[in-house]
């Protein structure tokens, strides 16, 4: 299993991010059946073709988890050489009630119509192209994606979404698994997955293997923030301690 850990000193954002799935707690969501089975269906994909392509849990602290500029999955994916945009979406878990106060996820209603936008350079952050947003925004209705804790949501490749910051006294956190098809990987040596075989497993198994570390087999609970949150505090510098 390939395992990152980043982190956005400037936007107070944590970011877990598996790309290979395996037999641990992140696995058993991203091969569950009822999730599976959505992603085939959106993607038009079965058993032996829809493969996944990384889970993310996003971490938000309260009142100062930061702001995400508007852009689409796809403007990032299409440059590591995926080139069906309806071949890939994303699936949102809420871990945490979202509201607005928290962060919760903003869309722009039916802008995966709109293609795939240009992205560059936003301040410290890769977004669509400022012209084409003002139009889009202009144009489309911003819907603010609140969510229950267990609510899912599914996100078309070229849908324009963002996030605000977290004003509240409350995490969000969430889990996003991203999926794509044999017949849209991704070119080679990048640092996004080719095609490795899904083993999907019943929902069941999501809490019959309980919390489980990522890589070491070792149980850890990726929710209580309290044990490892030092980790990320930043030094004098503004730099991530080490």
């Amino acid at each position: 299993m390939i395992f990152y850990d980043g982190f956005s000193r400037w936007y107070r954002t944590h970011t877990h991010c598996v790309v290979l799935t395996g037999d641990d707690t992140y696995g058993m969501f991203s091969r569950g059946r009822r999730m599976v089975e959505f992603a085939q269906a959106a993607t038009e994909s079965d058993d032996d073709t829809l493969y996944h392509f990384h889970t993310k849990v996003m971490l938000k602290e309260p009142h100062v988890g930061g702001r995400w500029e508007w852009h689409q999955d796809f403007g990032y994916w299409y440059e590591v050489g995926c080139l069906q945009p309806e071949k890939m979406l994303s699936v949102m878990v809420a871990i945490d009630e979202a509201t607005v106060q928290n962060g919760c996820l903003d869309v722009l209603r039916g802008s995966h119509k709109l293609g795939r936008l240009h992205h560059g350079n936003t301040g410290e952050q890769v977004g669509a192209e400022p012209w084409a947003l003002e139009k889009a925004t202009g144009l489309l209705e911003t819907v603010p994606c609140t969510m229950q804790a267990g609510d899912i949501l599914m996100l078309h490749s070229n849908t324009l979404h963002k996030s605000n910051a977290n004003t509240s006294d409350n995490w969000r956190r969430c889990m996003i698994v991203a999926f794509t098809t044999k017949d849209n990987q991704p070119k080679p040596n990048t640092i996004a997955p080719l095609y490795f075989p899904l083993e999907c497993v019943p929902d069941s198994a999501i809490k019959e293997m309980g919390v489980v570390g990522r890589a070491s087999g070792s149980v850890e609970d990726f929710l209580r923030h309290d044990d490892n949150v030092d980790s990320f505090k930043l030094d004098e510098n503004n730099e991530q301690k080490a």
